[in-house]
């Protein structure tokens, strides 16, 4: 979604969404100054929609590398989400510096909730062992791991698929019950975008249209 004070939190609001339908909500605020007000205002504009659907997310992807920041805002905005639901929503929750400091968090997690995750982003080019060690402190110390994002290639959603590396992450995200959710599902002119232009939006999609890292995900996720 865009801003929270742009007209698209709007159009979404009045969007007909059916029960049990998955519902993610991030807001872009890092580079718009945006306060922990108008992060609450989005989740208030969206939760009509959202409430009974099973999956809360409390913003995008934090840049921040101070946790102390980001769990302040975090702890607002989640009791926005659950005064308005109260079926106990699964909240995810992102870590300083694009998903990537999981070791913070595990040294002072929000402790006031317990249905939050902790989300990781990892791209296999970029992010080795040293993320991955981490996410396993975080882990050993009783933290739940979700990769909310991940892609082959580098962090900057371009240059060659690191094979090797995607192999130990989804290695070690089986060995430690962690699940992934890989980016993306579309046909922009960069290695992470799973189709080609060719690929329509409805599908289906046959071999041609799916670029190597697409075959790739489909690989993991038949495992």
């Amino acid at each position: 979604c865009s801003s929270p004070r742009g007209g698209l939190m709007t159009e979404v609001n009045n969007y007909e969404v059916t029960k049990n339908k998955e519902i993610g909500l991030r807001v872009y605020g890092h580079r718009l100054g945006l306060t922990a007000f108008d992060g609450c205002r989005a989740s208030s504009l969206i939760a009509p929609i959202e409430k009974n659907n099973t999956e809360k997310s409390t913003g995008g992807i934090p840049v921040l590398t101070d946790f102390f920041v980001l769990k302040a805002y975090a702890e607002e905005l989640i009791k926005v989400i659950t005064d308005i639901d109260d079926s106990h929503p699964l909240i995810m929750m992102g870590c300083p510096s694009w998903d990537q400091r999981i070791d913070l968090v595990a040294d002072d997690p929000i402790t006031c909730y317990d249905n939050l995750m902790y989300t990781v982003h990892f791209y296999a080019a970029t992010h080795k062992q040293e993320l991955r060690d981490a996410s396993d402190y975080a882990i050993a110390k009783g933290i739940p791991v979700f990769i909310s994002e991940c892609g082959g290639c580098e962090a900057s959603g371009n240059g060659p698929i690191d094979d090797e590396s995607m192999k130990e992450w989804s290695d070690w995200a089986a060995a430690n019950g962690v699940s992934i959710l890989m980016w993306s599902i579309s046909d922009k002119d960069e290695t992470c975008s799973m189709f080609t232009p060719d690929a329509t939006s409805e599908g289906p999609w046959p071999e041609e249209v799916i670029k190597p890292w697409g075959r790739m995900a489909m690989s993991i996720i038949g495992k």
